[in-house]
Order: C-alpha cells, then structure tokens, then sequence
C-alpha cells in the first residue's frame, strides 16, 4: 500500500513528521474534522500517536511525488 509523509503542526512550534498508509491519513483527515475538542489517535510506522485537536496549527500531507531524498528505494 502507498505510504504517505505527513507533517502535523502543533501551537508552541512543534511538528510532528510521520509515514502511514493513504488510507490511514485519510481516516485521521476525517477524524480531525468530525472531533472538535475530543483527542484522536492514529497509527504511524513511527507507532501510534494521540492528538489534542485544539493544540493542531495544521496538518500537511505531502503530494504523492514528492521528491526523495537519498540512495534508498522503497
């Protein structure tokens, strides 16, 4: 399944750079937008995260070709 980069940027400055499935980021997209104040998690293959949307700036997915950076192949 396509993996995609996701940024999430918190109040105070910090982001938070993350790799899930499309289907993942879709789901965590859908969940922000239905809580309000409720805290959400999602699974990352950096483990699993909980977010307090209230703290959220922003959430950025990267474009599906974004460039790599890198001697890896994935």
């Amino acid at each position: 399944m396509m993996k995609r980069r996701l940024e999430v940027g918190f109040s105070g400055g910090s982001v938070l750079r993350v790799s899930m499935d499309q289907s993942a980021a879709d789901a965590l997209v859908a969940a922000l937008s239905a809580t309000g104040d409720a805290w959400t998690s999602f699974d990352a293959e950096e483990g699993t995260f909980w977010v307090n949307p209230r703290e959220l700036c922003f959430v950025r997915i990267a474009p599906e070709d974004a460039a790599k950076v890198g001697f890896g192949t994935e």
